[in-house]
């Protein structure tokens, strides 16, 4: 009989372990703040307990002599919380038919990255980062300056990780 009961009482607390570990954290976004410089903003990610989990930085050069704007986007992984960045998804969405927009990746993520489009949506997709710890993910962009006629260009930002999945939207205009 009382192996019986300790039996059930590891198999109960087992149970509640496992429960529990399926648990994703709820991630927040902050609305989009501005660095203060013109052509920059930042989207970040919080966990439930306020700590940020992870961000999306964006730099937008002027308008070059062959009507592009360069575009540059930083996804730093935040080291002090070690959260795995398991997928990331950059959505570009523009009141222009048919953006151009061009990516110039950098490291192993090329190999990964998904593209496509439909009508003003661009879409880049990385199905499996694998990224934990103190590195960065670094991908610059240009961007005809047609794509941010209007309120600008948006950026739907999607970051799944360990801690659960987070979604932001920016809206970027070229600097002057």
């Amino acid at each position: 009989m009382k192996n019986r009961l300790t039996l059930f009482a590891l198999t109960l607390a087992l149970l509640v372990v496992l429960a529990a570990c399926g648990d994703k954290t709820t991630l927040t976004t902050s609305s989009p703040d501005t660095s203060g410089e013109p052509g920059e903003a930042v989207s970040k990610y919080f966990d439930d307990d306020g700590n940020t989990v992870g961000q999306v930085f964006v730099r937008a050069g002027s308008v070059q002599t062959d009507g592009y704007v360069s575009l540059f986007v930083e996804i730093p992984i935040t080291p002090d919380r070690f959260y795995r960045l398991n997928s990331f998804s950059l959505e570009f969405v523009s009141e222009k038919d048919q953006p151009s927009i061009l990516v110039e990746p950098s490291g192993q993520l090329f190999n990964g990255m998904e593209f496509s489009q439909i009508d003003n949506v661009v879409r880049i997709g990385v199905p499996y980062a694998g990224k934990r710890g103190n590195s960065t993910i670094l991908i610059n962009f240009l961007a005809e300056s047609g794509a941010f006629a209007g309120d600008g260009l948006r950026l739907n930002s999607m970051l799944e990780m360990d801690s659960g999945i987070g979604k932001a939207s920016l809206f970027i205009k070229p600097a002057p």
